[in-house]
Formats: C-alpha cells, sequence, structure tokens
C-alpha cells in the first residue's frame, strides 16, 4: 500500500486537535514529555512528519512528530484553530 500523499496528510491532520500515544516506542524519550498533552498540528511538512504546538505551556515552539505517534482528540482546541 502507497503511503499517504503530503497533501493528503495535510488536509488529514492540519488544525486538528491531538495528544502523543502513550505507547510510543521508536521515539518514546524525545516524545515522553508531551504523553497527554493537548496540542494541535499546524501542518505537516514535506518530511510528512506532523508540526504540533503543545497547549498549556510557555513554549511556543513547534515539535516535528510522525502522524503514526499521534491521537486525534474529539474536543475543539480551546482558543479555537
Amino acid at each position: 500500500m502507497p503511503s499517504p500523499s503530503i497533501a493528503q496528510l495535510q488536509a488529514d491532520w492540519t488544525d486538528k486537535p491531538v495528544t502523543v500515544v502513550s505507547t510510543v516506542s521508536s521515539h518514546s524519550a524525545r516524545l515522553a514529555r508531551f504523553v497527554g498533552k493537548p496540542g494541535v498540528v499546524k501542518t505537516v511538512n514535506q518530511n510528512g512528519r506532523a508540526l504540533v504546538q503543545f497547549e498549556g505551556t510557555e513554549d511556543i515552539g513547534w515539535y516535528d512528530i510522525d502522524p503514526a505517534d499521534l491521537r486525534l482528540r474529539n474536543e475543539p482546541s480551546p482558543g479555537g484553530s
């Protein structure tokens, strides 16, 4: 099965509320601090990784995370977009 195109990943993930899955294995040390924290996917880069900004933190950086390590949240993000 071919992997989804970047445009399709962007359509599927951009502006979606997410959390990091607690069972991440490939980057568990790097992502452990984000498990359970709400975030929003700002876009998907050309490498197919989601750029996520986490909420409720003074850190305004965007973190590039494999979409396989993310779970969509059902509730909308506070503050919109």
